[in-house]
């Protein structure tokens, strides 16, 4: 099984005045998302 990821869903909360530590954060934020969602046995 292929998992297509969307940059948009990456990318969507982060802003450009974001601090390194902020961006870091959200982008890991993201990350584990899209893993747990496509983690998910049906």
């Amino acid at each position: 099984m292929k998992v297509i990821v969307c940059p948009r869903a990456l990318s969507q909360d982060l802003l450009v005045g974001m601090s390194d530590a902020e961006f870091d954060a959200s982008l890991g934020k993201a990350v584990d998302q899209i893993f747990e969602a496509s983690s998910i046995k049906i």
